[in-house]
């Protein structure tokens, strides 16, 4: 790290990004995850421990109703409309914090990489706009649930299953396709610009990054059901609980986000477009990798120089394709 300019270690590539495996991408995470955990751990516990509350509070509330209201025959309404204004608060609350808390994730990845400062500014410029992107996801996913329900409505069984499988394939194949919109935005792009950069990005290797995907989500799920049983025998009105659950669930997201960012560069080059997204100076924020991208062509190429962060300042970069 930088001392005294909010830089985090930089991300540094042993082959050339374009050879990366997936053993040497979740390598590479988790030393970025490791070396940057006094910067994420902050908005992780953070959230962890407002889950913990929240979790504690309605928990107690909610077994009241079951044993007071549901199996008694009481009008349940009474703590229903108790219940619901602190739990519409505490989930707005929870969510307002995982969603910094991302942006926090994705601007350690994206400083890492590019070697640039992180600043509060340049994160929260970055995030809105990433919220913006996620916006617009949740719009297009809500016309897709819509359909989907018009078609439950007016067709039998078969349609709704089939309809059903239809919708969530085509909710995998969008994200997958998606996957680096946050990141292209982060590294410079604009919100519409990025989702064309992140579809450019991932026109050739769906299967690559579906199998990525899959790959980091099994890598976390033995520590995540570790922790969960660990902690699961506790009572639901101990904020510990969910405290601890929260908590881990936002340092996999951390490292999953680590993991994603060198995914990222490993495609770009695959693609061709060794060009940031954020225009640059040499050395400095939005500069490519000082290295030669592999060429394509039948005819033989000299072998690419390995990386060398020693090496010679790299000529300046073309302009950026985002302006």
């Amino acid at each position: 790290a930088h001392p005294g300019d909010n830089r985090m270690p930089r991300l540094e590539f042993a082959k050339h990004p374009a050879d990366i495996t997936f053993g040497d991408g979740l390598a590479m995470g988790f030393r970025l995850w490791t070396s940057t955990v006094i910067y994420w751990i902050a908005p992780a516990f953070a959230v962890g421990v407002v889950n913990g509350i929240v979790e504690a509070t309605l928990g107690v509330r909610l077994a009241d109703l079951n044993a007071g209201g549901i199996r008694a025959g009481v009008d349940p309404m009474p703590i229903l409309r108790e219940i619901l204004p602190p739990f519409l608060l505490s989930m707005t609350v929870t969510s307002i914090l995982a969603v910094i808390a991302k942006w926090v994730y994705l601007g350690i990845g994206v400083s890492a990489l590019r070697d640039r400062p992180m600043t509060p500014g340049w994160v929260t410029a970055r995030g809105l706009r990433v919220l913006g992107s996620e916006l617009l996801t949740l719009v297009i996913a809500g016309l897709v649930l819509v359909v989907w329900a018009l078609l439950a409505v007016v067709g039998d069984l078969m349609g709704i299953v089939t309809g059903g499988v239809l919708a969530t394939g085509l909710g995998i194949y969008l994200t997958v396709r998606t996957i680096f919109w946050g990141v292209a935005i982060f590294d410079g792009a604009g919100v519409i610009d990025g989702l064309a950069y992140a579809w450019r990005l991932s026109r050739r290797d769906i299967g690559r990054l579906l199998g990525w995907g899959v790959g980091v989500t099994a890598v976390g799920f033995l520590p995540n059901l570790t922790i969960n049983m660990t902690v699961g025998w506790m009572d639901e009105s101990n904020p510990f609980r969910g405290a601890v659950q929260g908590t881990a669930s936002q340092a996999f997201a951390a490292f999953a986000m680590c993991v994603l960012v060198v995914l990222y560069e490993s495609e770009r080059w695959r693609a061709g477009l060794t060009q940031a997204a954020a225009p640059g100076t040499p050395g400095g924020p939005g500069s490519p990798m000082p290295m030669p991208m592999p060429s394509t062509s039948p005819v033989p190429t000299p072998e690419p120089e390995p990386y060398d962060p020693n090496g010679p300042t790299p000529p300046p970069p073309p302009p950026s394709p985002f302006g």
